[in-house]
This record gives C-alpha cells, structure tokens and sequence, in this order.
C-alpha cells in the first residue's frame, strides 16, 4: 500500500492537471483565433531555441582529410648537396 504522503501528491499532481486542461479547452472555446495564434507563436519560438541550443552543445564535425590522387611519392632521406653549377664571380678554385 502507498504512503499517504504520496496518495496525497497524486491526487494533488491530477487535480493540477485537469485543472489546467480545463482552463486550456475554455480559453480555447472563447477565443479560438488567439488561442491557434499564441500556440504558435510558442511552438515557433521554442523550435527556434530549440535549434539554436542544440547547435551550440553540439560538437564541431572534424574536417575530413584530403583525398589523393595516388600514393605520396618517397623523398630521398639525404640532403642534396648543393647546386651543380658554381655561381658567376665564386671564387672556388
């Protein structure tokens, strides 16, 4: 059997709701065209919110790597030794 605490939570949480539901259908009934405009008002700013907090929590996709064309070409390890021809004016003898 529950607590009476929590009998009395349930019976409070389903009063709070049909309380509500009914105030909701008379407004509705009353004025049906403010209703519609102010619900959608609602839905439209809470997407907008919606869609903005989601892009910012959500994480950076990494740039994809560049494709190649074939298989990178392997560079002689040792270093050149200079250029072949001695420049005008050097004074190598």
């Amino acid at each position: 059997m529950s607590s009476p605490k929590s009998l009395i939570r349930r019976k409070a949480a389903k009063a709070v709701v049909t309380h509500t539901a009914h105030g909701a259908l008379a407004k509705v009934r009353r004025r049906p065209a403010r209703t519609a405009s102010l619900l959608t008002a609602g839905a439209l700013l809470g997407a907008a919110v919606g869609f903005l907090l989601g892009r910012r929590t959500a994480p950076t996709p990494s740039p994809a790597p560049a494709a190649t064309a074939g298989p990178t070409p392997v560079r002689d390890a040792t270093p050149s030794a200079g250029p072949a021809v001695t420049p005008v004016g050097s004074a190598a003898v």
